[in-house]
């Protein structure tokens, strides 16, 4: 035990902030410097072990390397009279758990959302250098005097591709309920991946005050999160927003590869939400609803009454808008669901005559959306449409099931046999006619929305169009179209357009615009595109600013310029950014770009772009 005065590799110590089972953090005065630090000295367990110990030095010093304002920078490092220690930033704030306790067990979803973008943004750094962190949780995100995230505590962090162990003498390797599936097995290949699961945990629990998986014992943590499915964090907070789930989730997806590839994109789908939220302020919960949470969450694994009516009946405006459930489907997905809970693995399914009498009675008071009958149903007597209507559903359920039948790895499809109402309806003449029903939306791999090198509709007058062109009912039939690469100025453009004849004259930006259509049954979890610019653009999705790139932030109109010129390396180069599927329409959809130069320093243009629905 160090006290206040005592001297270790060069820095005094001031006082005590805290410890843990790998060592004691002080506050300290650097001498050489003069400055505020904080000193991590680490446990005796570790200073007698030689191995670990030069173990931490070398990590230690290969995390040093990673320098940038969302991550704890770390100064120094070695051993003084035996005694290892690591010299860091001080960082004021507290961290994310204490700012939990602080505000009443959970955050606001847009304070949540900030810390976990800034938390994007230091992994990112962790990424490019090469490195995994291991060990992201509340905990290890601290805060600044101005609210900023840092990510800390790099004694965990290896290389990418080394392995995920769960012990070193004695004490665990990482926290079990924010490891990754494939850390928690100790998988030798780890990747920015297990990181971003960690990160998705962390998410959960900012929102929900409660971590992703709990149990008794740390294998039973590890247990959970091998067999169940991802806790969905409405069972604990039913008021959380479609966006904030989405990325929950596809965080925390159990396969890394249904997770986001980089914390970049995982970033830039914060941002997106945050921009919708706009400026107004993030307030927390009201004491009901906190009430109602910490009821949720110790019967855990209990969907409160109220998340069951809000899926069912009290739909989210972005569900309403594409068509994502209705009491009928609601219905079907419950029944889907109770098959998965039992563990069935037969690949016939059987309707109840109850669930199909529910479902048809839900859509009695007008014409089923999936359900088209011929003209000789239509002239039925009402019991005859009854049947009509119960044989759609039926047929609806089965074709459901067989779609997760064939994600199963199955080979041949359910039958579903014929499903009855639960009174007995008089003799009906003659048989109803056949009913077609629509496939339900697939979910069977990536969707092109938009290829690289499409035919664009473009403008390149030199004119400030204003921003009604951006609109998806602006008509751009006048326009001129090409394909994609379009621009001047390069060997490699394949549509050329006008810069107005004199290069000192050119006109600065250019509009571009393109309708694709998304199938009324179609829906994604997560929205990929590909952008290459030369130099700047902002892009707008059926009328709204989605991203912009080498852009200032601000205003933007004809005369903006981009930020900086694209050199020769990166005009050709495609930039990943993650859009919100949400911001999809049912059918017809626009895509406007408008493309910047950087003054008279530019002297090409070039844009091409590829969108991926998944």
């Amino acid at each position: 035990m160090l006290n206040p005065g005592d001297v270790i590799g060069g820095c005094r110590i001031i006082a005590k902030l805290g410890g843990g089972g790998m060592g004691t953090v002080y506050r300290a005065e650097q001498l050489s410097l003069g400055r505020l630090v904080a000193l991590k000295v680490m446990n005796p367990a570790m200073q007698e072990d030689v191995e670990c110990g030069e173990r931490f030095l070398r990590e230690a010093r290969t995390a040093a390397a990673v320098t940038h304002a969302h991550t704890v920078a770390i100064y120094d490092v070695g051993r003084d009279n035996g005694r290892l220690f690591l010299v860091q930033e001080l960082v004021t704030g507290g961290s994310a758990k204490d700012l939990l306790h602080a505000s009443g067990g959970f955050l606001g979803e847009r304070r949540a959302m900030e810390l976990i973008a800034d938390c994007c943004a230091g992994l990112q750094a962790i990424h490019e250098a090469g490195l995994v962190h291991r060990d992201i949780k509340p905990e290890n995100i601290l805060l600044t005097s101005d609210g900023a995230a840092k990510l800390a505590d790099f004694g965990l962090a290896r290389p990418v591709g080394t392995g995920g162990e769960m012990t070193m003498t004695g004490a665990t390797i990482g926290t079990p309920a924010y490891m990754s599936p494939e850390q928690a097995q100790g998988a030798k290949d780890l990747d920015i991946r297990s990181d971003i699961f960690s990160l998705g945990a962390t998410f959960y629990c900012l929102v929900t005050g409660s971590a992703p998986y709990k149990a008794d014992s740390v294998w039973a943590v590890v247990a959970k999160m091998l067999t169940e499915p991802v806790p969905d964090p409405r069972a604990l907070r039913p008021d959380l927003a479609d966006g904030t789930v989405a990325v929950i989730l596809r965080a925390m997806a159990r396969k890394p590869e249904d997770r986001y590839p980089t914390p970049r994109l995982m970033r830039q789908v914060l941002e997106n939400l945050l921009r919708r939220r706009g400026g107004s302020d993030d307030t927390l919960p009201t004491a009901n609803l906190r009430a109602a949470v910490a009821k949720a969450d110790t019967t855990r694994g209990t969907i409160p009454p109220q998340v069951k009516t809000a899926k069912t009946v009290a739909l989210p405006p972005t569900a309403q808008r594409l068509g994502k459930s209705t009491p009928a489907t609601a219905a079907v997905t419950e029944a889907i669901e109770r098959k998965r809970a039992s563990g069935q693995g037969s690949r016939t399914a059987a309707v109840s005559p109850a669930l199909a009498a529910k479902s048809s009675a839900e859509k009695s008071a007008g014409t089923p959306r999936h359900v088209r009958s011929t003209a000789g149903a239509a002239k039925a007597n009402p019991s005859t449409m009854l049947l009509i209507i119960a044989a759609g559903i039926a047929a609806l359920i089965g074709a459901v099931v067989t779609v997760m039948a064939m994600r199963d790895g199955a080979d041949k499809k359910p039958t579903v046999p014929a499903s009855t109402p639960t009174t007995a309806a008089p003799a009906v003449t003659p048989t109803p006619a056949p009913v077609a029903v629509t496939p339900p939306p697939s979910s069977t791999g990536p969707v092109d929305l938009i290829r690289r090198g499409s035919e664009w509709r473009y403008h390149d007058g030199g004119i400030d169009l204003g921003t009604d062109w951006r609109a998806p009912t602006f008509v751009d039939a006048g326009w001129k179209r090409g394909p994609a690469p379009l621009g001047y100025g390069d060997s490699w453009i394949r549509t050329t357009i006008d810069f107005g004849g004199d290069l000192k004259k050119r006109h600065r930006t250019a509009y571009f615009r393109l309708r694709f259509t998304v199938p009324a049954n179609q829906r994604f979890s997560a929205l990929n595109l590909s952008l290459m610019r030369d130099d700047g653009a902002v892009l707008y999705l059926n009328g709204r600013e989605v991203a912009r790139s080498n852009m200032d932030t601000g205003t933007i109109t004809y005369a903006s310029e981009a930020r900086t010129v694209v050199g020769n390396d990166d005009e050709q180069r495609f930039l990943d950014i993650a859009l919100n599927p949400a911001d999809l329409l049912p059918g017809d959809n626009v895509l406007a770009v408008e493309v910047h130069q950087k003054g008279d320093a530019s002297t090409d243009l070039g844009f091409d772009l590829g969108l991926v629905g998944r």
